[in-house]
């Protein structure tokens, strides 16, 4: 597991990955892994869910599409700082999605559980979750969600935040929570 999340984020190149569906083993070892096993595979799936491709195989497959949003979600929700920070990048990604963002509804407590990530003393788990809760928002039932959370107090706070990546995400995060300044952004725009 390990070994691959090393390849994947590295020497073997994307596009090798894709070929050898390394994303599946990983949502495996995200699923039921041990600690380290599953931030290595959250980082792993991190670099490739940035690809679409990639996204659109998980979906393929509806079980490894639930699988991963709920050990993602445990990832959010756990005590492993890193785990957490690389569950946000990925759901960031998956998020640019519509298929993925319903995903992420459906699932009981998937959208709200990003919000207690917003007052995290890690400032690369408050960027990522952040870039998160961006995307998830252009959905309107995760909008809802996160209005019912109070996640604009949180996002007016980050808006001022002094690392420019998670300020400009909040940006457009209180934009489509609040669907102001001329409407909802797209998802990664």
């Amino acid at each position: 597991c390990i070994g691959l999340a090393l390849v994947s984020a590295t020497a073997l190149g994307r596009d090798e990955l894709i070929k050898l569906k390394a994303a599946r083993a990983l949502v495996e070892a995200v699923s039921g892994g041990d600690a380290a096993c599953v931030r290595w595979a959250l980082l792993g799936l991190g670099s490739l869910t940035l690809l679409r491709t990639v996204r659109q195989d998980l979906l393929a497959l509806e079980l490894d599409a639930q699988r991963l949003i709920k050990g993602v979600v445990e990832a959010v929700t756990g005590e492993d700082e890193g785990a957490a920070c690389y569950a946000c990048l990925v759901s960031g990604n998956l998020a640019v999605e519509a298929s993925w963002r319903e995903l992420f509804v459906a699932q009981p407590g998937a959208v709200k559980s990003f919000a207690g990530l917003l007052n995290s003393e890690s400032e690369r788990i408050r960027r990522h979750c952040t870039g998160a809760v961006r995307n998830l928002a252009v959905d309107p039932d995760a909008r809802r969600i996160f209005k019912e959370a109070g996640v604009s107090a949180m996002l007016t706070r980050l808006m001022a935040a002094q690392d420019s990546i998670t300020a400009r995400h909040a940006r457009r995060a209180m934009e489509n929570c609040e669907e102001i300044g001329g409407g909802v952004q797209g998802a990664g725009e």
